[in-house]
């Protein structure tokens, strides 16, 4: 008993000492379905083909038709974006179903404008792929 008090208070601090050498996380860095969204923004005002990738096989199909180009793609991506001036993406709802998750988001771009999106997002592979912006 005396051993296990005598230990308790270095193994506290220790522990204390290792959470604060890790520090917060990132401020509004969501988890989960809302960090994969906020993830696909980030990449889509940097680099669309990273930013496609992220999306659904069943999205994908719809993306790599044949009718559906790369720049139609990218034109759709630099208006989302602003030309790639989105400075900030935060999670404002998080709903999760089974296998499945809708997500919306508040866009906030470098000219001081915002906008809304909600983002349906479906499990694959034990990862959390995009099924649809709206």
């Amino acid at each position: 008993m005396r051993l296990e008090r005598a230990l308790s208070g270095p193994i506290c601090l220790l522990l204390l000492a290792t959470v604060a050498a890790c520090g917060p996380a990132e401020e509004g860095r969501a988890e989960g379905p809302g960090g994969v969204v906020q993830d696909f923004y980030e990449r889509l005002n940097e680099a669309y083909a990273e930013a496609k990738a992220m999306y659904s096989s069943e999205a994908r199909t719809i993306l790599d038709d044949p009718g559906t180009t790369d720049d139609m793609f990218a034109g759709w991506a630099r208006q989302e974006t602003k030309q790639g001036s989105i400075d900030r993406v935060r999670v404002l709802s998080s709903e999760l179903g089974e296998g499945s998750a809708d997500v919306e988001v508040e866009i906030l771009y470098g000219d001081g404008s915002s906008s809304t999106k909600n983002v349906s997002l479906i499990e694959e592979n034990g990862e959390w792929k995009l099924n649809l912006v709206t």
